[in-house]
């Protein structure tokens, strides 16, 4: 991901087609939250993926019911992360909220290629998926 080469933070949100909040040191939730009182990426997606420098041992981008909670609070359609390079906590629970709040989660492959989603717009991911 092309945003990854900053060496920002781990996450964006993209909303009518362009970058609209990108993390910071205070993270994704801090973030979130100046996107909601901004009330300028209604019906965007939050994107967390890894910096291509980044070593996976050691910090991936996750994600979890409160990241969704928060999604949500910012108006954002869904999540989407890449598989297999992001870590989803309590994945049951996320899943569920995401289904509650109509969001949707969706894996990608770093080239942007889908890989399997969750929440609203698909199954309940299977193996492989976020």
């Amino acid at each position: 991901m092309r945003l990854g080469r900053r060496d920002k933070g781990q996450g964006v949100v993209v909303a009518a087609g362009r970058v609209v909040a990108e993390e910071g040191p205070d993270g994704t939730d801090a973030m979130l939250a100046r996107v909601a009182a901004a009330g300028t990426a209604q019906g965007g997606v939050l994107v967390k993926a890894m910096k291509p420098t980044q070593d996976p041992r050691l910090d991936l981008p996750a994600i979890g019911p409160d990241t969704v909670a928060n999604a949500h609070a910012a108006g954002l359609a869904g999540v989407a992360v890449e598989t297999g390079r992001a870590i989803v906590a309590h994945r049951g629970a996320t899943i569920a909220a995401a289904d509650a709040a109509a969001l949707f989660v969706y894996g990608t492959a770093g080239d942007g290629e889908a890989s399997g989603s969750a929440g609203r717009h698909g199954p309940e991911a299977g193996e492989g998926a976020p």
